[in-house]
């Protein structure tokens, strides 16, 4: 995917301890990075802030330094990331703070250069990653897709995650073309039947109302993010 630079036009001063903090080892990058990059009149801003590292040797490097904080408690671990609490003092006025793991596994890649880890994100919107205190790095779809506020599907780790996506996002203002809802059909039967059937046994004991363990949440979180 090719990607261009373009003007940080608000946002900053939220995260801008966080960005001075994570320095070279990680990136501010996604819905955060969208709003900071918006054309569009009063965009809704992100509820929180993403980061990712460029290794796994920054993200335990990051990790450490954010606890040894003191004021940084974690307020929930899952299988992809690690969220702290959005009360924390460290970053005043900062929003809650998700520091995702590293991954590489399929389409899924959680770590590398800027555009390793945006070529990962399912809409161009949200291929954004803050690179200074006046520039965005985006999609180089991303200002006329923001602009018209349309969901262009680049990457698709699960079909039904996808959907979810966009349903979320259509709540936000967007709307997506009908031949871009096609790529989730058609990703849905290139899949494995092993895979699928997973996934609809899954869903089947949730919708018969089975009371979801750990590991059943942990196994459908992972099908939901892996191909």
């Amino acid at each position: 995917m090719a990607y261009t630079k373009t003007r940080l036009l608000r946002g900053f001063t939220e995260v801008q301890d966080l960005f001075d903090f994570i320095g070279d080892d990680a990136i501010i990058c996604g819905g955060w990075a969208r709003w900071c990059a918006s054309n569009n009149k009063n965009p809704k801003p992100a509820s929180d802030v993403d980061v990712y590292c460029k290794s796994e040797e920054s993200f335990e490097k990051l990790r450490l330094a954010l606890e040894a904080t003191n004021a940084m408690p974690v307020y929930a671990e899952k299988p992809v990331a690690i969220t702290y609490d959005k009360d924390q003092t460290r970053f005043p006025g900062c929003p809650r703070i998700q520091l995702i793991k590293p991954m590489v596994q399929g389409r899924v890649v959680t770590m590398g250069t800027s555009e390793e880890i945006l070529d990962n994100f399912d809409f161009s919107v949200v291929r954004a990653c803050i690179v200074s205190s006046r520039e965005v790095l985006v999609d180089e779809h991303f200002i006329e897709d923001e602009e018209k506020r349309v969901l262009r599907i680049n990457n698709i780790h699960c079909p039904i995650s996808t959907m979810y996506r966009v349903i979320k996002y259509i709540d936000k203002g967007y709307w997506i073309r009908p031949m871009e809802l096609v790529k989730l059909f058609v990703d849905w039967e290139n899949r494995p039947a092993d895979y699928r059937e997973q996934l609809v046994s899954i869903f089947n004991d949730i919708a018969g109302g089975k009371e979801m363990t750990k590991e059943d949440i942990d196994e459908l979180e992972a099908l939901l993010h892996i191909d």
